[in-house]
């Protein structure tokens, strides 16, 4: 299991010369009565985990296998011998030596190679507790005297020039799966003048192991037991790591023997599901009531791909959570690792994890299980999911959701039949004023903000019932995970609440978002008695905010002659309504069709009461910040042109009127906005 490569380095005055000899010269090293200064390196290779290196033998060869395998899968390493001469001067020059390490695998994912300082010396003794985590070049066996050549100063993701009397190593660039942070450095010709930029890193110590290489296929489908010494030499049968060893010794260098041990570990990768390194149970997490008032102690058990011994002291362990509608992250609490074995009996299986499942809102996460202990971290997919009896939040609404509400007719329209309702957050701010319920009607409330009613509507869409009030600023951009947009984006101009503000005629690349009255929230609209003899009273709405079509598509209409369908300032997971015909489900005009509001005299009064609620807070003009028609007419904005760069539809509600494909507004008037959920 184990490969050593001794480095001998011999002091006398002021030059010390030595050379990195087989494996075979090792123990003459450390019993011999030459004063030397000795690094011994070991490689540790396992076929899905971390072995505890031990002392070599006198071996002839340096190839390491692994017997333990997982299924038909299995790892092997091969590494050469290299010379080293070092020479002291009053000023230290750097000299450099390189390893090469062949690695091959029959597993399909490939593999991942670590490099670390050993738990064990190379005596062949087990470390100190305090000496596992130290790192670089220690004095003789007894660590804790000091070190007289430290380790370098620089990280596996910060290397550094060598210093005066330190060590380090670096990852050649052209290394196949070599970290990005390696590929732009000089370790191909690496120097041996005086210390250059030439960059290196310290040995880590143990348990905080470096990842030097990473495949993600496999190199050969040979099976082990015919893998044989000549396919060493085919190179398309196994990748080759380059790792470079650079020292620096001037004359405050004492001459002595001096040792430690250094560990290479191979992992071969396996995913338990095609989407990545973890799999869960249970597989997404449905959330037990609405976000505030759910009980947040339900357990999630994550199985790694990460493959050891059954008796394997995982360590500590940290799990995460990123992502979401509002991009956050969240630590999965009292996480605590296993061993499954993989079956009855077996003395090996998958690293286990349990945790206690974070708060957070329903959307698709990233889960990161970090295993220091093992220097490894992996990651997959996670979903929180809710239904309409747990969703909170407008960023939470997806196709199931609004289809767990269920079917809905055009006769619920009743406090005996009502249509499914729900009160929800938009998690960028902003929201409706409306209060109430099914049974006691609604009010409206310019104390009561921060979420908007959102009704299933026969069209068999969940639709908002409130106008969108969401205030946009050049100072705050909108992002993907909580906006129905792809890309970041920032409105190009701030909320217009006076006049004075130029406009060219049909210039729509305007992305403008008006207040009704300069006073967000005070003016209010009225909407009409339900049809029902059995209805609700009058209820008042806030008038929400007024948007340029510019901004209803978020700036993506500057020079748009064709509909934009997957781009507003409607919450992600919603969208504009489209413009077009009644043929289209998804548009006013099927809306309307139906609830054959379009047939009726008084069509415009039906759709102003129970369950669609429509207003008539008018339009906004740019000119003189004034609205016009307010308690006349409704207008709101849909994804779709006209056909022309100056006009777009819009739904138009006069007071015995309604026009689903209206185009008589050009497209830098502020009109409202109602959004329903994508499907």
């Amino acid at each position: 299991m184990v490969m050593s490569l001794g480095v001998n380095i011999k002091l006398t005055g002021e030059t010390m010369t030595g050379k990195f000899r087989g494996p075979g010269s090792l123990r003459n090293v450390l019993t011999g009565s030459v004063a030397v200064f000795t690094v011994a390196f070991c490689a540790a290779f396992a076929s899905s985990s971390v072995f505890t290196p031990t002392r070599s033998s006198d071996a002839t060869n340096n190839t390491v296998t692994a017997n333990i395998t997982r299924a038909q899968y299995y790892v092997k390493m091969k590494a050469s011998d290299v010379e080293f001469d070092l020479e002291s001067k009053p000023t230290g020059a750097m000299t450099v030596a390189n390893s090469t390490i062949k690695t091959t695998t029959n597993a399909p994912t490939g593999y991942k190679l670590y490099l670390g300082m050993s738990e064990m010396n190379s005596a062949g003794q087990e470390k100190s507790a305090a000496d596992k985590l130290k790192n670089g070049l220690y004095l003789d066996e007894d660590l804790s005297s000091g070190s007289v050549i430290p380790a370098a100063p620089g990280t596996a993701t910060t290397p550094v020039a060598l210093d005066q009397n330190t060590w380090g190593y670096a990852v050649d660039k052209d290394s196949t799966g070599a970290p990005d942070v390696w590929k732009s450095l000089n370790h191909t010709a690496m120097t041996s003048a005086t210390p250059t930029s030439d960059a290196f890193a310290a040995v880590p110590g143990v348990g905080s192991e470096e990842l030097i290489q990473e495949t993600t296929t496999r190199n050969t489908e040979i099976p082990e037991d015919e893998w044989t010494e000549e396919d060493w030499e085919d190179s398309s049968k196994y990748t080759a790591a380059t790792v470079w060893y650079g020292a620096v010794a001037n004359m405050a260098v004492e001459t002595g023997a001096y040792s430690n041990t250094i560990a290479y570990t191979a992992i071969t990768q396996f995913g338990p599901t095609p989407g990545g390194d973890l799999s869960f149970s249970p597989m997404t997490y449905a959330r037990n009531d609405r976000y505030d008032d759910a009980t947040w102690n339900d357990t999630l058990t994550i199985t790694s791909s990460l493959f050891v011994p059954v008796d394997t002291d995982l360590g500590d362990v940290t799990i995460t959570l990123t992502g979401g509608p509002e991009n956050d992250s969240h630590t999965c609490g009292d996480a605590v690792g296993t061993v499954v074995p993989i079956e009855e009996g077996a003395t090996s299986g998958y690293a286990a994890f349990t945790c206690t499942l974070p708060k957070a809102y329903a959307g698709d996460y990233t889960v990161s299980v970090e295993v220091p202990r093992y220097g490894v971290t992996y990651t997959g997919n996670y979903k929180y999911v809710v239904t309409w009896s747990t969703i909170s939040a407008m960023q939470e609404m997806t196709k199931d959701v609004c289809l767990s509400a269920g079917n809905v007719t055009v006769n619920q329209r009743t406090k005996s039949n009502p249509v499914p309702e729900v009160f929800l957050e938009d998690l960028r701010g902003g929201g409706g004023h409306v209060t109430g319920n099914n049974v006691d009607g609604y009010t409206y409330s310019a104390t009561q903000t921060g979420q908007y009613r959102v009704r299933k509507l026969a069209d068999q869409h969940c639709w908002m019932t409130e106008n969108l009030e969401l205030e946009m600023s050049t100072g705050t951009a909108l992002h993907p995970y909580d906006t129905n947009i792809a890309a970041n984006w920032t409105p190009t101009t701030n909320t217009i609440t006076t006049p004075g503000q130029t406009v060219v005629s049909g210039d729509d690349t305007v992305d403008r978002t008006y207040h009704g009255n300069g006073s967000e929230g005070t003016a209010t609209v009225t909407t009409e008695d339900s049809v029902s003899t059995t209805g609700y009273a009058q209820e008042t709405q806030g008038i929400g905010m007024y948007y340029s079509w510019g901004a209803a598509v978020a700036g993506q209409g500057a020079t748009a002659t064709g509909s934009v369908l997957n781009s507003s300032v409607c919450p992600k997971g919603w969208r504009l309504p489209s413009g077009e015909g009644d043929a289209v489900n998804g548009s006013f005009a099927y809306l309307m069709k139906v609830y054959d509001y379009t047939a009726q005299s008084d069509g415009s009064s039906a759709a102003r009461s129970y369950p669609l609620s429509y207003t008539q807070p008018g339009v906004y003009y740019w000119g003189d910040a004034t609205l016009y028609r307010q308690g006349q007419n409704g207008f709101w904005w849909s994804y779709t042109n006209k056909g022309s760069e100056y006009k777009a539809i819009s739904l138009s509600l006069g007071n015995t009127s309604i026009a689903t494909q209206y185009d008589g507004l050009q497209k830098y008037y502020g009109t409202s906005i109602r959004c329903l959920a994508e499907f």
